[in-house]
This record gives C-alpha cells, structure tokens and sequence, in this order.
C-alpha cells in the first residue's frame, strides 16, 4: 500500500529547509509562539495548493 500522495507535505519540516530563516527576528521577539504557527500556516497553504502548483510546474516544464 502507498502513503498518501501528500505525505512528504504532511511531514514538511519548514525549519529543517530554512523557512524559519527567512522570518523577521522582531516578529519572534513580540511572539515566541510566532514561528511555529508560521511554518504550520505556510504547510497548511501548500497543503490546500500542491495539486494546482504542481500541475503549473509540470505545464511550465513541457513549454520549455
């Protein structure tokens, strides 16, 4: 039996890629809680969105 075609998502671990880099230090000075949230908002976003990106890539990849 397969994983569910989003698992590598589901398992996305924003801070192991750099993504917690690119928050702004003053905003984790206000809220401690604020990556975390971050990160989880941002896999949630590409969780709902993977399909339709992918399918922009793939066209992208054919036409080039």
């Amino acid at each position: 039996m397969l994983p569910p075609h989003d698992q590598w998502l589901r398992d996305f671990d924003g801070s192991a890629w750099g993504l917690d880099k690119l928050v702004e230090p003053a905003l984790l000075q206000q809220n401690p809680n604020f990556l975390e949230r971050d990160l989880q908002e941002t896999r949630d976003v590409l969780l709902q969105w993977a399909g339709a990106l992918q399918a922009i890539f793939t066209i992208y990849q054919l036409q080039v």
